[in-house]
């Protein structure tokens, strides 16, 4: 396979380095987006007791900027944030980071709900309030798709090193 030239090579190569960086940590890094200060904290109890790196953010504007600065294994998002609605949210987080790991929360267990979240790219969907094994289960399915997409990184970023070194 050949290596983009120029800057496009370049982006490549720190886009790689950026996700080894990231992923290199045994635990996981998780955000929470919920206007609740209450599951905020929760649920930072909850994950950060499971041995998770938690941030937090209360907006869908805090959040954006959490995730400019930090590559997370799963992003939890309030379906009914008030400004900027969950789902709006799960569009900008992919315009930042395509490779996100998106779980769509909300009170209404509907159908619809969820199958609205899904369809548009959410990796999963949680009712609250949060069922522990529910939650377990979404985990594993968060950080397995993290140590995949590091893997995919390691090998990635070896590839660019052979063809700089071949």
């Amino acid at each position: 396979a050949s290596l983009p030239k120029g800057s496009e090579g370049r982006r490549v190569r720190t886009r790689a380095a950026e996700r080894i960086r990231s992923f290199s940590s045994t635990r996981g890094r998780i955000l929470i987006v919920d206007e609740g200060r209450e599951v905020r904290q929760q649920l930072s109890d909850l994950l950060g007791g499971r041995g998770f790196d938690v941030d937090v953010a209360s907006s869908a504007e805090a959040a954006l900027k959490k995730v400019e600065g930090h590559l997370y294994d799963a992003v939890f998002v309030d379906l009914m944030l008030r400004r900027t609605g969950g789902l709006e949210l799960l569009h900008q987080i992919f315009r930042l980071r395509p490779e996100a790991s998106v779980v769509i929360m909300s009170r209404d267990g509907s159908l619809d709900s969820s199958e609205k979240a899904l369809k548009q790219g959410a990796s999963h969907y949680l009712k609250k309030p949060v069922d522990e094994e529910i939650l377990d289960v979404i985990l594993r399915s968060c950080m397995e798709r993290s140590r995949l997409l590091q893997l995919n990184a390691e090998l990635q970023q070896k590839t660019i090193q052979d063809d700089l070194t071949a």
